[in-house]
């Protein structure tokens, strides 16, 4: 199946971007990544005006796949320059992350595109929105290579930040961020567990993705240009469901740290498999499909799940999690209770072997 996607002006044979991070924090290290199957840009850790350090610990693992980070350490522009020679030895697009003020920004811009950048990618969290738009402005007057927006979270009001970014005229937007600050602690010393002030981190992974789900889905129904959607990746099914939310394409990191790179070819593997799957031939038959179905009014009509009893297992975890005790395993597999069943749905999301359907 075809995978390529076009991200402003640059082709991508896959739809899967190494977002920032450690492992594409400098030259070498943009190289290595670009070596494995099913990466098909890469986005340069954020670089600074000057080469920052972090505390340390600086990142930690939680159940789950979820991790929690303050890792700030970056290459000044310079020093990202001086190895984009390396960067672009991997074959693949290299988009750089710019942090600064406005003029150092611009300075950072002209030196990247000069040395060989494909694109440039602003990182915000909750700026003026007036300011981000001049900002923008000034930036791309500066360069001519592409320039994509990442944003945070935390922004309350995402569709209007979306289309002042894009009536700026950034080529694409790009979310979001990791969620925080957050605090984990050792419990056999009290001790934070890691080595910023207050033991502040930033969450990534799993836990943050129906929250990213929610953030991609505005911005792809805000703007014309292209949405790429990350946040708790970690598999083909995760990747569909930003598509489906609207994405051109999906960023990852997290997932790649704890599992490998290797997680790429795995991901472009189960993209394709899954949307064979459900009977679709192509990434554009099945981009944007959810927003069509996101209702604006909700739904409050009660539906009582029906169970495939040639699937239903009997392993009885739909019986124990109904907080209605409308589900019980009778004769081996599980039967409703209609008139107790509320039509949470709940035991829909559980059933292991889907034998369980809402519709």
């Amino acid at each position: 199946m075809d995978l390529t996607v076009k991200l402003a002006d640059l082709r991508l044979e896959f739809p899967t971007v190494l977002a920032p991070g450690p492992l594409s924090k400098d030259g070498p290290a943009i190289k290595r990544a670009a070596e494995h199957y099913g990466i098909g840009a890469i986005v340069a850790k954020t670089v600074y005006p000057r080469e920052e350090d972090t505390p340390r610990p600086c990142m930690i693992a939680l159940q789950g796949g979820t991790m929690i980070n303050h890792d700030w350490s970056a290459l000044s522009a310079e020093q990202i320059c001086r190895q984009m020679k390396i960067a672009k030895e991997g074959k693949k697009p290299v988009i750089v992350s710019i942090l600064g003020d406005i003029d150092e920004e611009v300075r950072m811009a002209k030196l990247l595109e000069e040395a060989g950048a494909d694109m440039l990618e602003l990182p915000i969290s909750n700026p003026s929105l007036e300011q981000l738009q001049e900002n923008i402005r000034k930036i791309k007057e500066a360069v001519v290579i592409p320039l994509g927006v990442k944003i945070g979270p935390n922004i309350s009001d995402i569709p209007r930040y979306a289309k002042g970014i894009e009536r700026a005229g950034a080529d694409y937007i790009s979310g979001i961020n990791t969620l925080g600050p957050v605090l984990a602690i050792d419990a056999r010393t009290g001790r934070p567990l890691l080595g910023s002030k207050f033991g502040y981190g930033y969450l990534s992974g799993p836990a943050i993705k129906p929250l990213a789900l929610r953030c991609v889905a505005e911005m792809a129904k805000s703007v014309r240009i292209p949405v790429v959607g990350g946040g708790g990746i970690s598999n083909g099914k995760d990747a569909i469901e930003f598509l489906m939310a609207g994405a051109t394409c999906i960023h990852l990191h997290t997932a790649a740290i704890l599992r490998g790179l290797g997680v790429f070819s795995k991901i472009v593997e189960e993209i394709s498999e899954v949307i064979k799957a459900l009977g679709y031939n192509s990434l554009e038959e099945i981009r944007g499909l959810s927003l069509k179905l996101l209702n604006e009014e909700p739904l409050f009509s009660r539906i009582i799940p029906s169970i495939n009893h040639d699937l239903c297992n009997g392993c009885g975890l739909c019986q124990r999690a109904c907080a209605y005790a409308a589900i019980k395993v009778q004769g081996g597999v599980a039967r409703v209770d209609e008139t107790a069943c509320f039509g949470c749905g709940l035991c829909a999301t559980l059933c292991p072997v889907n034998a369980i359907n809402l519709s």
